[in-house]
């Protein structure tokens, strides 16, 4: 075992893994500057992945916290990362599609629009920074 591979391990992104929660994914495009609309060329999925808040606070970022969480040092916003763990489906993941958390009715899920491209971390999965929508309307 590497040294990476062992800090992976200890890191709590491994069980993250263990525990990530199913979300859909409804996919979206944007044309021109109108809202996004619907993409019928692909159709929606699931994954399983991990909802993390902001690694920035006070104006620092721990590089641990970054590594665990798959975001890059000096993220800043209000937006919300979601580290993919599993992909079951191999569905792409593109800016504008919906995050929709997979609850059990009655309860509303959560609504996010990835609100960047998708990037990589430091242990092979997904990120996607992830635009609230609880408070706007959504088509």
């Amino acid at each position: 075992m590497t040294a990476f591979q062992d800090a992976v391990s200890r890191s709590r992104a491994a069980v993250t893994r263990a525990y990530a929660v199913p979300w859909r994914i409804l996919p979206r495009v944007k044309i021109g500057q109108e809202r996004p609309v619907p993409d019928t060329s692909r159709q929606a999925f699931e994954v399983k992945g991990h909802l993390f808040a902001p690694d920035k606070v006070d104006g620092r970022v721990a590089e641990l916290n970054a590594f665990e969480t798959g975001r890059s040092p000096g993220i800043l916003g209000e937006d919300q990362a979601l580290t993919v763990w599993e992909n079951p489906t191999g569905g792409v993941i593109r800016q504008h599609d919906i995050v929709e958390e997979v609850v059990e009715a009655p309860a509303a899920p959560r609504r996010y629009r990835v609100s960047n491209p998708p990037g990589g971390d430091a242990t092979g999965h997904v990120r996607l920074d992830l635009q609230d929508l609880s408070r706007k309307p959504v088509e």
